[in-house]
């Protein structure tokens, strides 16, 4: 499974979208998602670059970070549980 670049942001401007639909969603908490996701997208490019600077070309890699997502997701899923 290959993913790009340009789609990885292309699935984080999505999960974005989710949010901001929700309901009594301040400006200011709007303002820090898109900073975490600014903040994320660096990273995640940045961490992997060190090692495999084509990591997004990488089918394990992208593999590894779609998990990590689904993760993160479930994660977040929980706390709007509690």
């Amino acid at each position: 499974m290959k993913i790009t670049k340009r789609q990885l942001k292309r699935i984080i401007k999505e999960e974005k979208a989710k949010l901001q639909e929700q309901d009594g969603m301040s400006r200011m908490t709007r303002q820090h998602i898109d900073n975490m996701q600014y903040d994320f997208e660096k990273a995640i490019s940045s961490k992997l670059g060190l090692e495999n600077r084509f990591w997004y070309k990488d089918d394990d890699t992208i593999l590894a970070v779609m998990e990590m997502l689904d993760e993160l997701k479930k994660t977040i899923e929980e706390y709007s549980r509690m």
